[in-house]
């Protein structure tokens, strides 16, 4: 069955319809930006997704409660149109526009097997959480903010364990940081300084930490784990250090460029080499090749990019 379920969603993503959709996405995001002349490249370039967004989150016209939408390989699920991350997400069914997203799906669809635990650490809405669960028997998700983490609930399937919570170097109670644009959050207020996204009037709310060496104790231990903290990943690696330093998981891990918050990645970097891991860069297809040194030097400036983590 996952085996069939894998060559299904394999085809969906190499399918035609899929790539007119992600292009729509990419002219998004290339165009993205203030200023006049960019709102009309969005507007000849990529209109299907900017208007809506305009309309329905920005000016709050429209729809409201939640929409059904179809994710890229048909799996139906439903979602509110409260941001562009939500709106997007309707719009394509894909986790975003850019080549990162695009790399680490192909990585996921090609590299997930039917006996592995996959935990999505920051999980967002839920689209690495919906594609694991269709080619591994357990999923653990985790997003602190309450209204997400409820949405991924709903959507999710019995394989799947959902936790409201920020993963982090303790068990607590922290604030969490929130984007105004979109569905991004952090708990590393430092990083919402930094960031390429809004964080000028950020909503804060206290949410529930833990660390994985504490989840690992009370739960099955993950072979594979993807980590998107916005900046909180040095604290997640930090939490897990019992846990890393006697398991080799396979680590997905967001990576910002140089100008975009490099440095804070640099110490979530260190702290995998130290504990045995190497990194890989995701090429195009999908497959991995190693890269060693200082590897925010090679995403974009403002950019990020996914790499994986593994021992030998």
């Amino acid at each position: 069955m996952a085996k069939a379920n894998k060559d299904k969603i394999e085809q969906k993503l190499e399918s035609r319809d899929f790539y007119k959709k992600l292009k729509l996405a990419q002219n998004f995001e290339k165009y993205s930006g203030g200023g006049l002349k960019r709102k009309l490249q969005r507007i000849l370039y990529a209109s299907k997704i900017y208007l809506p967004y305009l309309l329905v989150v920005k000016a709050g016209i429209g729809k409201k409660g939640t929409s059904k939408t179809k994710l890229f390989w048909g799996r139906k699920i439903e979602i509110p149109l409260t941001d562009f991350d939500s709106l997007a997400l309707r719009t394509y069914g894909f986790a975003g526009g850019t080549e990162a997203e695009l790399k680490l799906t192909k990585f996921f669809i090609k590299n997930l097997k039917q006996e592995d635990v996959f935990y999505d650490i920051g999980a967002n809405y839920g689209f690495f959480t919906y594609l694991a669960e269709e080619l591994c028997q357990e999923v653990h998700s985790f997003e602190p903010i309450p209204s997400l983490s409820e949405i991924i609930k709903n959507n999710s399937r019995n394989n799947t364990r959902v936790n409201n919570l920020a993963i982090s170097n303790q068990k607590g109670v922290t604030k969490l940081f929130m984007s105004e644009s979109t569905g991004l959050s952090t708990i590393n207020e430092s990083a919402t300084k930094i960031h390429t996204y809004s964080y000028d009037q950020a909503k804060e709310i206290e949410v529930k930490t833990d660390s994985l060496d504490a989840y690992c104790e009370k739960f099955n231990k993950p072979t594979i784990l993807k980590i998107d903290v916005e900046g909180a990943e040095g604290e997640v690696v930090d939490g897990a250090t019992f846990f890393l330093q006697n398991h080799a998981p396979v680590i997905a891990m967001e990576i910002w460029g140089e100008g975009n918050g490099g440095d804070i990645s640099k110490v979530a970097v260190a702290r995998l080499r130290k504990l045995g891991f190497e990194s890989y860069q995701i090429e195009p297809t999908g497959n991995i090749q190693k890269v060693e040194g200082d590897i925010t030097r090679l995403i974009p400036a403002m950019g990020v990019d996914n790499f994986i983590f593994k021992k030998n």
